[in-house]
């Protein structure tokens, strides 16, 4: 068995979301402590989002007429979060080593935006963005289809994850899925399974 593929989760793991903005926001505007998260991420709303039934532009004006307040929306839409130098710099080690390596990401019709604002655009070889693939992790078939596009057999992907029960998701359909717990358990992970990162 050879590992060919590295498939890295976005958020928790490269990208990470600093809570104190969205409080601000919500104090100067009169809004309850995460009604914005709250209203974002209600299911009916956030599987549309990340599935690409909305677009994310449609997607955060649902959010503004829901908690009646565009002013403050129009300012959270604003953030894209916060690049982890450490691991960006650690993807660029795992391709150096031969790997392809991708990101799959339940995200919206703006992850590549987003990921050109972080400095990520040419950091990955392949982007599966669930808006795009019309399911989200954790769906067996999101993994299916990662592999389907890949054209690589389970056994030679590795995708990590900060939700342990999305990485055994992709462990479900052949992958070798790798909670993320930090940098350094995910190298001596790979190192394990033979990928040549020192």
């Amino acid at each position: 068995m050879t590992i060919h593929a590295v498939v890295f989760d976005l958020d928790g793991v490269i990208r990470h979301w600093d809570p104190g903005p969205n409080a601000d926001i919500e104090r100067r505007h009169g809004l309850a402590p995460g009604a914005i998260l709250d209203a974002a991420f209600a299911p009916d709303l956030a599987i549309a989002a990340i599935t690409g039934q909305l677009t994310h532009d449609r997607w955060t004006a649902a959010v503004a007429e829901r908690i009646g307040s565009p002013e403050a929306v129009a300012e959270w839409r604003e953030h894209r979060g916060t690049l982890d130098p450490e691991m960006a710099a650690f993807v660029g080690e795992v391709r150096a080593t031969g790997c392809t390596v991708g990101l799959l990401s339940n995200a919206t019709t703006r992850l590549r935006e987003d990921l050109a604002h972080l400095g990520l655009a040419q950091a990955f070889d392949v982007v599966f963005n669930t808006a795009e693939l019309g399911v989200c992790k954790p769906d067996h078939e999101v993994y299916r289809e990662v592999l389907r596009r890949l054209d690589l057999p389970g056994d030679e992907v590795v995708f990590t994850d900060d939700l342990p029960d999305w990485a055994a998701a992709a462990s479900a359909v052949g992958m070798h899925g790798i909670p993320f717990v930090g940098r350094d358990p995910l190298r001596a992970s790979l190192q394990a399974l033979g990928v040549p990162i020192r």
